[in-house]
C-alpha cells in the first residue's frame, strides 16, 4: 500500500514544484486534480502530467476545484490570502506546502538551509563535503530540484534549500540539522510583515529537539535573535570565530572551545635576517674598482663628487669641472 493510496489530492500552482507534487502523488496511489490561475498556453506542456492520469485545470480558480478533495498541496510561489486556499481553509481541508509532503517521504536525515541570501551556495557546498566524505549526499529543495521527488530516492542525506514560502506551510518537517544564515526584509509582500516573515523561517528549526542541532549567525542582530529560540541544540558561527562557541539545550548553555584567528595557538615567529643597509653611495665604484671598465670607473667617480658652484646659475659634475650652461653646450670647459 502506498503513502497517499486513499487520497483525492488538489496541486495549487503548475509550476516547477506544483508539477512535481502532482507526479510523486501520482506515484504514491493519489488521485490528482492540478489547478492554476494563469491560461493554458503559458504554462507550457501538461500533456504528460494528463496521460498519468492527472486532471488539469487552469485560466483560474474555481470552488468546484476542491470538490471530493481531502488533501491540498499549495506550490511554494502561492499567496496564502488566494482565494482557492482561504476556500480550503474554509472546508477544513488540510494545507500542505511541498515540504510537508517531502518530509512524509523521506526515509534519509536531512540537513536544511535557510536564510535571506547564500543558501543554493551553502547546500552546494556542504553536499560536496558530505560526498567528499564517501556519504551518497545530495542538494536539493529551492534550488530547482524538488525536494518530494528527491525524497522518494535512496540516498544517504538530503541537504536541502528552504524558503520562506516552502517553510510556512509545513507541520513534520524536521531535519537534522538546521542552519540559519541571514535574516532580512524580503517577500514582504507575500508575508505581510517582517515579524511574519522571520516567523516562517523559525519554522526550520520548530520540530527539532533531543540531539538536533541547530546553526545560528552570531554576526546578524535579527538572526541570532531567531536562532537563540530554537528548542534544540545552537551551535554559533562567526566570521572571526571567538574562543568559545555557545551552545544552548534548552536552557542550559555549554561551551566548547576551537581555535581562531584571535585567540588561537600562537604561531611560530619566524626570525628574519635585517636588511643590510649599503654603506656606501649607489653610485659609489666597489672596493675592487679595478673590476670594471677604465670608462665605467670614471663615470661613477664623477658622479659620486659633491655638485659645486660656479660662475653661473647651473652646474654639472662631468670631468669634475662646472661652468655656465649654455643653450648649446652642456659640457664643461673652464676649471673650477
Amino acid at each position: 500500500m502506498t503513502v497517499f493510496e486513499r487520497e483525492q489530492a488538489v496541486v495549487v500552482g503548475a509550476g516547477v514544484a506544483g508539477i512535481a507534487a502532482a507526479r510523486v502523488l501520482v506515484a504514491e496511489g493519489a488521485r490528482v486534480r492540478l489547478t492554476d490561475a494563469a491560461p493554458r498556453e503559458r504554462l507550457g506542456d501538461l500533456e504528460d502530467l494528463e496521460r498519468l492520469g492527472v486532471e488539469v485545470r487552469t485560466g483560474g480558480h474555481d470552488p468546484s476545484d476542491l470538490d471530493g478533495a481531502t488533501l491540498v498541496i499549495t506550490s511554494p510561489g502561492v499567496a496564502p490570502t488566494t482565494d482557492v486556499l482561504r476556500w480550503a481553509h474554509d472546508r477544513g481541508l488540510p494545507v500542505w506546502g511541498e515540504m510537508e509532503l517531502g518530509a512524509r517521504l523521506a526515509r534519509a536525515p536531512v540537513l536544511a538551509v535557510t536564510g535571506t541570501n547564500g543558501k543554493t551556495t551553502t547546500i552546494g557546498m556542504l553536499a560536496s563535503c558530505l560526498r567528499a566524505a564517501g556519504l551518497d549526499a545530495v542538494a536539493c529543495g529551492n534550488n530547482g530540484r524538488p525536494f518530494p521527488a528527491t525524497a522518494r530516492e535512496a540516498h544517504d542525506a538530503l541537504v536541502v534549500e528552504v524558503s520562506s514560502f516552502q517553510l510556512a506551510e509545513q507541520m513534520s518537517f524536521h531535519p537534522r540539522i538546521s542552519v540559519l544564515l541571514n535574516l532580512a526584509p524580503d517577500h514582504l509582500d507575500h508575508h505581510g510583515s517582517f515579524a511574519a516573515y522571520a516567523s516562517a523561517k523559525a519554522r526550520i528549526f520548530a520540530n527539532q529537539s533531543g540531539d538536533d542541532v541547530h546553526v545560528g549567525n552570531r554576526d546578524d542582530p535579527d538572526a541570532a535573535a531567531l536562532s537563540s529560540s530554537a528548542p534544540c541544540a545552537v551551535v554559533w558561527s562567526a566570521r572571526w570565530a571567538s574562543s568559545v562557541v555557545g551552545s544552548w539545550h534548552g536552557s542550559a548553555q555549554t561551551s566548547t572551545s576551537v581555535p581562531s584567528r584571535t585567540t588561537g595557538p600562537a604561531k611560530r615567529r619566524i626570525r628574519r635576517r635585517p636588511r643590510r643597509r649599503p654603506s656606501r653611495s649607489a653610485w659609489s665604484p666597489p672596493r675592487s674598482s679595478r673590476a670594471w671598465p677604465r670608462t665605467s670607473r670614471r663615470r661613477i667617480a664623477a658622479r659620486s663628487l659633491p655638485a659645486r658652484e660656479a660662475c653661473g646659475s647651473w652646474t654639472t659634475r662631468k670631468r669634475r669641472t662646472c661652468t655656465p650652461r649654455s643653450p648649446r653646450s652642456t659640457v664643461c670647459a673652464t676649471p673650477c
